[in-house]
């Protein structure tokens, strides 16, 4: 095989690879669909109170092709309902692809690594520091979600009453098939976008043993670039905690159901407040974003450190105020990419996975040995 060929399998195996996500993993050939089933299950759950897409507005296209492959719904859905699931669980996808096709490492590693981007995904920015910056990136965050939520308004105000008009295309990505477009119920993909951001605070965000208070907020940004400073920056995200089912100890797997459930829980919150939103302003009642800052109010508030016993903050010297989530969180810290030292391990029992480390070490390999024969080639001693 040669050098060329091996490089572009490096390339994308780290695009394949979940610690190129900084997100709850999005279902592609490689990861399980976190996003997706979170999604659907806050949707099903919040189903009564959702408004109906009418079933005579939904578009005839290739939309259910797409469905077919994203969507895992036991239930009888009608045409309408199916596509307003169809279209969050697009929007709960978005954030961390936005339009790339995820073999399209670069396009990817520049999206997420943005600086600007961070909250989108309820991490910190590159000026939260210290103890300071979970405040700041909480805040942040939180700010996303209701942008989100403001965008599906304006999407239905819009319309001005003709549901036809709520249909746009966006485009999103399909493994092997790249980039395309699709037409979603546009209020309804926005709010799945404000569920992403709300589902990666329980991936991104050390919390409390109720779930429902933020300890600490993770770095993705400084982490990649190759320049945390954990006390200044914050604790390096974490790509074990943006796995649907936790690598756990005995001792650790009760917090796998109660993440699993505090996740679902407040999507569906969140969910059933802002169509009540969608719903008054389509019916001609003011809405107000009370009722979104209270929801957000139960599941991202900053938690004070005396609550959690005798700390004055919640910082590394204390173990982040004692979070049962540390031990879990340090196992596998996002380093900066194309790090060959740092290369994943292969996760065990999962061919695949050893395939990808192979493919990773062979890239290594190849420009390792490049710069020997370049070396030796110039007279060097090849070390």
């Amino acid at each position: 095989m040669s050098s060329r060929v091996l490089a572009l399998l490096a390339l994308l195996a780290v695009a394949l690879l979940p610690s190129d996500s900084r997100a709850f993993t999005i279902r592609t050939g490689f990861t399980d669909g976190c996003h997706e089933q979170f999604a659907t299950d806050a949707f099903l759950r919040s189903l009564p109170e959702l408004p109906a897409f009418p079933a005579d507005a939904v578009p005839r296209d290739d939309w259910e092709n797409v469905a077919s492959v994203y969507l895992n719904v036991d239930e009888e859905l009608d045409r309408g309902a199916r596509f307003a699931l169809y279209s969050v669980v697009l929007g709960a996808r978005a954030p961390d692809t936005e339009g790339h096709s995820i073999t399209n490492a670069q396009a990817l590693r520049a999206a997420q690594s943005n600086p600007t981007g961070q909250y989108a995904h309820c991490l910190r920015a590159r000026d939260d520091d210290y103890d300071a910056g979970n405040a700041s990136a909480l805040a942040g965050c939180r700010e996303e979600i209701l942008a989100s939520v403001v965008r599906a308004l304006d999407a239905v105000r819009a319309a001005e009453g003709d549901r036809h008009r709520e249909v746009e295309e966006i485009v999103v990505t399909l493994d092997v098939y790249g980039a395309f477009e699709t037409k979603v119920w546009l209020p309804a993909y926005h709010l799945g976008r404000a569920l992403h951001t709300l589902q990666d605070s329980f991936s991104h965000m050390l919390r409390g043993p109720t779930m429902h208070s933020v300890v600490h907020v993770m770095n993705f940004e400084a982490a990649v670039a190759g320049r945390l400073d954990e006390a200044r920056d914050g604790l390096a995200h974490s790509v074990t905690m943006d796995r649907c089912a936790l690598p756990l100890d005995e001792g650790e797997r009760p917090l796998q159901g109660a993440r699993y459930d505090a996740t679902v829980n407040a999507s569906a919150q969140l969910l059933q407040v802002a169509s009540a939103l969608l719903r008054a302003d389509m019916e001609g009642t003011q809405p107000t974003l009370l009722l979104v800052e209270e929801a957000l109010d139960t599941w991202l508030t900053l938690a004070d450190p005396a609550a959690l016993g005798d700390f004055e903050a919640c910082t590394d010297d204390n173990d982040y105020c004692a979070s049962p989530w540390l031990a879990i969180a340090r196992r596998q810290p996002t380093t900066p990419a194309f790090a060959c030292a740092a290369a994943p391990s292969p996760r065990a029992g999962t061919p695949q996975g050893v395939w990808l480390f192979g493919v990773l070490s062979a890239g290594c390999l190849v420009r390792r040995t490049r710069r020997r024969g370049s070396r030796a080639r110039a007279g060097g001693t090849g070390r």
